[in-house]
Parts: C-alpha cells; structure tokens; sequence
C-alpha cells in the first residue's frame, strides 16, 4: 500500500474542515483552527487552502475577510505566484483600504516584480495612513537600492531606524546600501547590529560574508557563510558564496564541494554549473565531469559568453585545441571585449602553429587587460 505523506495528511484535514463548513456560518472553533493555518508562516499550500476557506465562509467580518485575502496573497508570494498574489492584495486593500500594512506588503509585491513606480506608491500610502510605518520606509529604501540610488536608500533606512531603533532587517538593509556605495566597514557595522538584534538572521551573516570577502578578509568571509549555512542548511545562495570564497583562495576542491550541494539544492541555477565547470577545470582532475557541467549550463541558459569561456578552457586542457578555438570564438561573438577568450584562443592558435594569428588574438587582449598573460599563466595557459 502506498504510505500518505504527513504533508497529505494535514492538507487532507484543512480540505475536511473547509467541506464542512462551509454549507453554513463557520463554528468557532473551527473559525480558530483555520485562523492558526492561514496566519501562519509555513506550508503555503495549506495556508493558503486555510484562508480560502474563510474567504469563502458565511459571517466573516469585512476586515477579517481582508486579513485572509492579504494571508492568502502572502502563501501566493512565497511560492513565487506575484500574479495571484497581487490578485489578492488588490482584495484586501478594497475590502479594508485604511490597513496600511496590505499597502506596505502590495508594495512589496509590485517590488518584487520590478513594478517601483507602484510600489513607491502603496508605502507612500501607507505612510499617508501611518506616518510612523518603519516597513514602510524599508520598502522605499529597498525600491532605492534596487535602482541603485543609495543615498535615497539611506535615507529611508534611517527613518525606519529612527522609528523603530530595534528594527534588525533595517540595519541589514541599510547594510546592504553602504555595500552598494563601496563603504564596507560602515555596512559591517550595520550587519553587526543586525544580527545582535536578530542572531539568527542567516541573511545578515550572508550579507557580511559578501562585504568581508570584497575587502579580501576571506577567513572571516567563510566564517559567515558558515554560519548562515548553519541557520538555513537548504539555502544554495549560501553555498554559492562560500564556493565563491574558497575559489578566492584557491582552494578549489571545497568550492567544487560546495557547488556541488548548491546544485543538489538548485538543480536549474546555471551559474552553479559553470562555476563548478570553472573550478573543475582550474583543478584539472576531472575534467570530463567539468566539462559535462559546462554541457549543462549551456543547456540551461544557450549562448553564454562566460560559461563559453569556461569549456574553452577545459577543452584547453583536454588538448582538444578546435574545440576550444570554436567555445572561445563564440564567446567573443557574444562579448567583443572578453579578454580572458581572446587571449586563450590566442595560445591555442600558437598551440597549433598559428603563431601569427595567435600573436594577434594575445595582443588585443592585452590591449583590453594589460595583465590577462599573467592571470591566465596561474590558470595554466601560456
């Protein structure tokens, strides 16, 4: 007999209490029962069944019924569904348009979607309706940051400080936005308080780990990653930036290792598979599997100049030399300025005896990147 899972289970129980209810008014307790599935923070699916249920019941308060809508819209949100999402916060700020909180979550929606001009104005809404609404201004300083206007950003930031001086995800963000401006031990500072306000915020450990490892204190880089790891074990983002890190240090089997559980995590990310390809070729053991890696990134995302240059490179140390002329001539169709395929193509072409043609290929490449002999010689090529 197949075995049902405990998932099945409990959604079977919500789809039972919703038959049940709902020929008439709701009971209390089972009102109750469905309340604590749709309020809460897991299981979208089943949030979701919960807060259609009191959608759908008879003798539901207009506000309460806003409050499922904007529930049920979060369940949609968490499952990347932006469109029914935005469906339903639509629903809950007509059914209730004096709740700035639904305009400050349609705001992050709309965010999400790279709609800002409608999300700046839900959380300026919201702020109409509570000037005090520090997520509001968190909403705005993120529409900031993600169009790269940090000074803007900052400014929001410190206003959801100066309203809420125990906001964790405030600091994180404004962290976020000194990164941005290059300003790396004021965005460290930020993270500190971030995580002393909420120590286990694996996002702030990670945000860290970025503004260390782009200062080049890589040690205390894979520190936070680790940790951020340790808070969140099924996040791949965090094993892609540990990988990054170790690469940085050369250290490439650890990197390869942890692609490897990205990829196990994120099986269609194909930037997981071209770093694995590139760090499988640097190491150079198994360089089939490097290049079967490459193979797949292409196929997850076609005509990509940097995984391109990444087979190149493996079918360079294959020393399979067309091959690798043919994925370096793609990628600099693709990215006329790719110095690294310039100038590999350029020692493969002197590998075949095309010196002058391989001369020409080196010195453009120099010409864009005056150091690119150097770099590409600790990659073995030259």
């Amino acid at each position: 007999m197949a075995r049902i899972s405990g998932a099945a289970r409990r959604a079977g129980w919500v789809a039972a209490v919703i038959i049940a209810v709902m020929p008439s008014a709701m009971a209390a307790d089972r009102l109750s029962e469905l309340w604590s599935v749709c309020d809460s923070d897991n299981a979208p699916d089943q949030k979701i069944a919960a807060c259609t249920a009191i959608i759908e019941a008879r003798g539901v308060s207009q506000k309460d019924r806003s409050t499922a809508y904007g529930n049920r819209g979060a369940g949609y949100a968490s499952k990347n569904d932006m469109e029914r999402a935005l469906k339903d916060y639509d629903q809950s700020v007509t059914l209730d348009p004096t709740s700035a909180g639904s305009y400050v979550v349609r705001g992050n929606a709309h965010r999400r979607r790279h709609e800002f001009d409608q999300a700046i104005a839900d959380y300026n809404q919201a702020l109409t309706l509570d000037p005090k609404r520090a997520q509001a201004f968190v909403g705005l300083g993120n529409v900031y940051n993600d169009q790269k206007e940090y000074d803007r950003a900052l400014a929001e930031y410190d206003q959801a400080i100066r309203i809420n001086p125990q906001y964790g995800l405030a600091y994180n963000n404004r962290g976020n936005a000194y990164q941005g401006k290059h300003e790396y031990d004021r965005a460290i500072v930020d993270y500190d308080q971030a995580i002393r306000l909420e120590a286990t915020n694996a996002g702030a450990y990670d945000n860290r780990g970025d503004t260390y490892k782009a200062k080049g204190e890589l040690d205390r880089a894979i520190a936070d990653y680790s940790e951020a790891i340790r808070l969140d074990v099924r996040n791949p983002v965090y094993y892609d930036d540990r990988a990054t890190a170790y690469e940085a240090k050369k250290n490439y089997e650890r990197a390869i290792a942890d692609f490897s559980e990205a990829i196990r995590l994120n099986p269609n990310n194909a930037n997981y598979f071209n770093s694995r390809c590139w760090d499988g070729a640097l190491l150079g053991r198994d360089l089939p599997q490097a290049l079967g890696d490459c193979n797949e990134s292409l196929r997850l995302r076609p005509d990509d100049g940097s995984t391109l240059n990444s087979r190149g490179l493996v079918q360079f140390k294959l020393g399979d030399f067309d091959k690798a002329i043919a994925d370096y001539d793609a990628a600099v169709k693709l990215r006329e300025k790719d110095a690294g395929s310039l100038y590999a193509r350029g020692v493969a072409k002197r590998r075949k005896g095309d010196t002058a043609a391989g001369d020409g290929d080196i010195a453009a490449a120099k010409a864009i990147k005056a150091d690119i002999a150097e770099i590409y010689a600790g990659y073995g090529v030259d």
